[in-house]
């Protein structure tokens, strides 16, 4: 959970870089925000790997989605209320 708030933040900034037609920042952000978070989740997820039953798909889906989604609300967000 607490990766989802820190991802919400991320969302807000490429919100308020596309609201305000920044579209090449907001794609570096896109990227950049990308690769960060792979490597945040492999380090989340490496110890689940040593566990004599392995997480099924399901719940890995699940931890994504609690820590990717707040990024997807934050753009939303960011994007619907600007501040100039």
């Amino acid at each position: 959970m607490g990766i989802g708030a820190h991802n919400f933040a991320e969302g807000l900034a490429i919100g308020q870089s596309a609201a305000q037609s920044e579209i090449a920042l907001a794609l570096m952000l896109v990227i950049g925000f990308g690769l960060h978070n792979a490597t945040e989740g492999f380090g989340i997820v490496a110890p689940l790997s040593g566990e004599r039953v392995r997480p099924s798909w399901r719940f890995l889906l699940l931890l994504g989605l609690i820590g990717g989604g707040p990024t997807f609300v934050g753009t939303i967000i960011g994007q619907a209320f600007v501040s100039t």
